[in-house]
């Protein structure tokens, strides 16, 4: 494993606005809707993941119901704001390289909980950009 040098901010741009953060943190957006909006979104998937175990996640409670929808599904039934479901969008994509309805709900969520939550998945410095 090699060591990633992370000594800068980190810049995301989401419907034309710029949005500087720190390692691991999430963008804070102009509009506090829309800042509820991703907060719920991301607080949501570690707690589905929480249901998932981990080594047999088709065990699930809900395992049947989230595999047959897709990240997509998710994102446009959770998040309510346009900067949200941007957001969400990227989040899988950077997270996976993966378009939302590529995937499905049951393994994005079991993904996210093997990497240790959104946050740990979002650091760069000893997070899923050092480790995974």
């Amino acid at each position: 494993m090699y060591c990633v040098y992370y000594e800068n901010k980190s810049v995301f741009t989401i419907l034309g606005r710029r949005y500087v953060t720190r390692d691991g943190d999430f963008p804070t957006f102009w509009n506090p809707l829309v800042n509820m909006d991703t907060n719920n979104f991301l607080r949501k998937l570690d707690q589905m993941g929480e249901e998932i175990p981990a080594d047999a996640p088709w065990d699930a409670p809900h395992a049947e119901e989230w595999d047959r929808m897709t990240f997509q599904d998710f994102i446009n039934k959770t998040c309510w704001t346009r900067a949200g479901k941007v957001f969400a969008e990227f989040f899988i994509a950077i997270s996976v390289a993966s378009e939302a309805y590529e995937s499905s709900l049951l393994w994005f969520l079991w993904y996210v909980k093997q990497c240790g939550g959104v946050k740990r998945l979002f650091l760069v410095k000893n997070g899923g950009q050092a480790r995974y």
